[in-house]
């Protein structure tokens, strides 16, 4: 009984690092085989299928994932596709290669390239203010000097806008996406344009709004006209038709319970609703040029622009590279031998996904699950999936990665400078010394970081629950501490690449005025939306002014925390570098006392 409790915890363990991984299939040359539960396969790729057919299984099981799916591509062919288990659990309905998920920020791989269409055409420049287009776009500034955003700004993520603006988001019956631009004249820029890497929703979705003035057309209308309609995919769309709907799976949390789709405002960030039968198509425009068939989709010039990066090079962002909707660089999976990839993944609320292609190689693949839980095993699928077809079609294997020796001569007076606390996209990690070594403490776990020969900090303990991943071994994730750009930050380093992970926190003196205002505040305007943030509550520890919030959706014991900035008497802005941080937060006084607001929320003290 130890024993296999013992093998279960380290196996979670070992589920359990920073960034995700996905897929794998399976072929054979010349003869495809399509089966009556929808499965094809092409024997080509026999010894994958095997593998990944058993692993899939293994981890649905493991995980108690109600449905998933998966499509391979090589080339211009769908070489295996195949769903497993419950797509609706009270209609008993199987999932298959053309059930239909929600994708979230997969979105994206859509919407920025249906931008570049627009540049095909002659009809925008991507590197003009994106005001030319849309006089009406405006936000405050907290950095007079910083140049107007671009549209290539937009795509890449540099435009130093907001995440998304929270409230209204997400509720029964969202207004048209189009309101964006009234909401965001109340807020202010994160950074300036080209500073910075930071994954923006508000701003996806102002590349919506975009299409729809430029082209005269609806947003979803467009894309349908212009991608899914000559590339033939006939279970997508923004806005559901009924073929589509006819398709939809339902989600599931853990416990198998129904888990509902939540609609979004902003669609042209998450709105997408797809099949991996249609996502296996659409990679096979890239690995053709543009064409699908006798169909174009995008001129030979474009695809070249939307796979390659968008913005120059920034000091800030490390070794991350961004295409038009697609991520260039590892991200951690140790794939950086198999040439050129692009990929975008999605594991918010039920619907999980992740989409890879080998772009030397004309190899893809996506899964696609439909179970809250299965985002470890989804990254694992997919990575486990290209690999072998990669092995299968070319014979190249993935290198032994080669684990770096530790190594305790690190100077006194450097250890002790990278103690601290952090901002990261996890909210504050703290790192303290533990004998030789440091130790990191993330939401309430921990990870000892070792020296090693690299002149970086090994991962040796690893309990870290906010970027799950079943992909490499442990001693592939590693960290550095440095400055750039006056910043100092604390990078992590997965198989030779290098990730923006945080930026330290000094401590300060807090003016009187913020004192005052130190305490608790409920949310007064949280109207119809089905996720919101209920409750805030100030503080100002050990020379550290923070934020902690609860979401109504959280257990009642999680509090998550963010560093906070005064700005002047009456707003502070989020410390960090990246998504959601840099963002404003205000008082405003009212006759029954002041009021606390962020992200189109309003917060009464209690």
């Amino acid at each position: 009984m130890e024993s296999k409790s013992n093998a279960a915890l380290e196996a979670k363990i070992k589920s359990i690092v920073f960034i995700g991984s996905v897929l794998l299939l399976f072929i054979y040359p010349g003869f495809t085989d399509v089966r009556n539960d929808g499965e094809k396969r092409n024997n080509k790729y026999a010894k994958t299928i095997e593998y990944v057919d058993e692993l899939i299984q293994d981890e649905m099981d493991d995980e108690d994932i109600v449905g998933l799916s998966i499509a391979l591509v090589d080339d211009q062919e769908i070489v295996w596709e195949k769903g497993y288990g419950m797509a609706d659990l009270s209609r008993k309905l199987r999932v298959t290669p053309k059930t239909v998920y929600s994708l979230g920020s997969i979105s994206e791989i859509f919407t920025s390239p249906a931008v570049m269409l627009l540049q095909e055409k002659g009809l925008i420049d991507v590197d003009q203010p994106v005001a030319k287009y849309i006089p009406e776009f405006a936000m405050k500034s907290r950095f007079p000097d910083s140049k107007p955003i671009k549209i290539r700004n937009l795509i890449s993520h540099h435009s130093g806008i907001q995440s998304e603006i929270l409230k209204g988001q997400y509720t029964p019956k969202p207004n048209p996406f189009s309101g964006l631009l009234q909401l965001l004249k109340d807020e202010y820029v994160c950074y300036p344009p080209e500073f910075v890497f930071s994954f923006s929703k508000a701003g996806l979705t102002l590349l919506g709004i975009l299409i729809e003035r430029v082209s005269n057309t609806d947003f979803h209308i467009f894309v349908e006209k212009n991608i899914f309609e000559p590339a033939s995919m006939n279970e997508s769309a923004f806005i559901l038709n009924e073929n589509v709907k006819s398709n939809l799976s339902k989600g599931y949390d853990e416990d198998e319970m129904e888990d509902k789709i939540i609609p979004s405002r902003d669609i042209p960030a998450d709105g997408l609703y797809s099949s991996v039968s249609d996502l296996g198509k659409y990679m096979m425009v890239f690995f053709n040029k543009g064409k699908v068939s006798n169909r174009s989709v995008f001129k030979p010039e474009t695809v070249e622009k939307i796979l390659s990066p968008v913005d120059r090079e920034l000091p800030l962002d490390l070794d991350l590279r961004q295409g038009s909707g697609w991520v260039l660089s590892c991200l951690g999976e140790y794939l950086g031998y198999a040439g050129r990839i692009a990929w975008h993944d999605d594991s918010s609320g039920a619907f999980k996904g992740r989409v890879i292609m080998l772009l030397d190689h004309k190899l893809g693949v996506v899964v696609l699950s439909n179970t809250r839980p299965a985002t470890g095993s989804v990254q694992l699928i997919a990575v486990e999936a290209i690999k072998s077809a990669l092995e299968e079609k070319k014979g190249i294997k993935q290198p032994e990665w080669v684990e770096p020796e530790l190594d305790d001569s690190f100077p006194e007076a450097y250890m002790k400078s990278c103690a601290g606390d952090y901002a990261t996209s996890a909210g504050v990690v703290t790192i303290t010394r533990k004998g030789d070594d440091l130790y990191a403490e993330v939401m309430g776990r921990g990870i000892l970081l070792k020296p090693n020969s690299n002149k970086n900090f090994s991962g040796r303990i690893l309990l870290l629950g906010f970027l799950r991943i079943k992909v490499g071994p442990l001693s592939s994730l590693e960290f550095s501490f440095g400055n750039y750009q006056g910043r100092d930050i604390i990078a992590l380093h997965r198989f030779g690449e290098r990730f923006l992970a945080g930026e330290k926190i000094k401590p300060f003196k807090l003016p009187d005025v913020w004192l005052k205002r130190l305490g608790n505040y409920y949310v007064i305007n949280s109207d119809q939306d089905l996720k919101y943030i209920k409750s805030v509550r100030l503080a100002f520890e050990d020379g550290k002014f923070s934020a902690y919030y609860k979401m109504n959706d959280d257990d009642e014991e999680r509090e998550r925390k963010v560093a906070l900035m005064p700005a002047s008497d009456n707003e502070a802005y989020i410390l960090g570098l990246g998504r959601h941080m840099g963002e404003t937060i205000s008082m405003e006084k009212s006759e029954g006392g002041e009021l606390l607001k962020y992200s189109g929320y309003i917060f009464k003290k209690k």
